[in-house]
């Protein structure tokens, strides 16, 4: 696979939110904008929990950017990615509060742009009302969240989403979400669809992990990039009418 690589980043660590890291940037087209959450470091990684949270950006040309500051509320919280299309007239938008995956809705880009802190506040009061998923199988007993932006298709939203175990152990699973209420779960994978194998997968900066981050349907081809390691970037393939057709013979379908 060969690239045409931009001699600049698109997004720069320049504000004190984000100034010590701008990672995991998912993209979505709402109308003719698109939104890219990522996770802001303001503070060294690890460092200080509370300090990482979600950034959001937006571009029409993917050379000018326009940074909307931090639109997650005030507390540790990551993997935000947002629905490709509004439902029922909403933007909705997945994030992650360890262990589980959760749904927020927005009335419009404005007050995406510019949550109001009750938004939130109310959100976090009812937290557990807004799951989508939670850990469920040992491959993710410790944690899961939202890889790449869900992905239309007639049987539903399909979600790519990392899980970790209690080794630390990065692997990749799907599940199917309801188009109209995608906190109503159709199918999930058991287990895992990708997992930590080769040699750029097992040894790196962090090894054991492979981390979904962007994905591709072009024809009948589900194209897969995610992290490897921490170091590098992988590509993984599948035909989208075989993971459908995998994801509803799976015999474990639950609803959060």
């Amino acid at each position: 696979m060969h690239f045409s690589v931009r001699s600049e980043p698109l997004i720069r660590p320049d504000a004190p939110y984000d100034h010590f890291g701008v990672e995991d940037p998912r993209i979505s087209r709402i109308d003719d904008l698109y939104l890219i959450t990522y996770t802001a470091l303001g503070a060294p990684a690890f460092a200080h929990p509370g300090r990482v949270r979600i950034g959001l950006a937006s571009t029409r040309d993917f050379q000018s950017i326009t940074k909307h500051g931090i639109v997650g509320p005030d507390t540790t919280d990551k993997d935000a990615v947002i629905f490709p299309r509004r439902i029922r007239g909403r933007i909705a938008m997945l994030h992650r509060i360890v262990p589980s995956i959760q749904l927020i809705y927005f009335d419009d880009l404005e007050q995406l742009f510019h949550p109001p802190k009750a938004l939130w506040e109310r959100h976090l009061a009812t937290l557990d009302e807004h799951v989508v998923l939670r850990p469920e199988f040992p491959w993710e007993a410790k944690k899961i969240g939202a890889g790449p932006t869900p992905i239309e298709t007639p049987e539903g939203w399909l979600l790519i989403y990392h899980g970790v175990d209690a080794q630390h152990v990065y692997r990749m699973g799907m599940a199917l979400l309801d188009l109209d209420d995608p906190r109503r779960v159709i199918a999930r994978t058991p287990e895992p669809v990708l997992e930590p194998e080769l040699p750029f997968e097992r040894e790196g900066d962090v090894p054991n992990v492979v981390f979904p981050e962007g994905a591709v349907v072009i024809g009948d081809e589900l194209l897969v990039y995610y992290g490897a390691a921490d170091r590098t970037i992988g590509l993984a393939r599948a035909s989208l009418s075989d993971v459908l057709a995998h994801l509803r013979a799976c015999s474990v379908r639950v609803s959060s």
